[in-house]
């Protein structure tokens, strides 16, 4: 070999890397991320992918691929449905305890209303009492 890196894609077929593969920049080393994209999607396909994609979203393909192979290896079954399941699931309990504290601060700004009406009642009552009381 005359010195140049070999991508994971590469190694692991035990191909000759070109400059012009299309997986070299993305991982130009075995990386952990290319094994899972590679067992749940096949490099066939990860190619393809890289072949229709424009240079700008190469990199966010990657990344987007990386963490769906990541979730299917974790839940082969839900995958990343069932992550956005978990999501909308905690957001929907989030809304609702939201909702809650939004009622129990109306509650206790009710009650400290009807306390500050009732505390300057009774001071106004006192002013009173305070001037029959000088007046007599």
């Amino acid at each position: 070999m005359d010195g140049k890196k070999t991508c994971a894609a590469c190694k692991i077929s035990k191909k000759p890397c070109t400059d012009s593969c299309p997986i070299k920049p993305f991982y130009p080393d075995p990386h952990e991320d290319y094994d899972d994209i590679n067992e749940v999607f096949s490099v066939e396909h990860l190619k393809d992918w890289l072949k229709k994609t424009t240079d700008e979203q190469k990199q966010n393909l990657i990344e987007a691929l990386a963490w769906e192979s990541g979730i299917r290896k974790q839940d082969p079954i839900s995958g990343s449905f069932g992550v956005y399941k978990k999501i909308c699931e905690e957001n929907l309990q989030l809304k609702v305890e939201q909702k809650l504290s939004k009622m129990k601060i109306e509650t206790l700004e009710g009650k400290i209303a009807a306390i500050s009406e009732e505390h300057f009642n009774l001071w106004v009552e006192a002013e009173e009492l305070k001037k029959k009381a000088s007046s007599s």
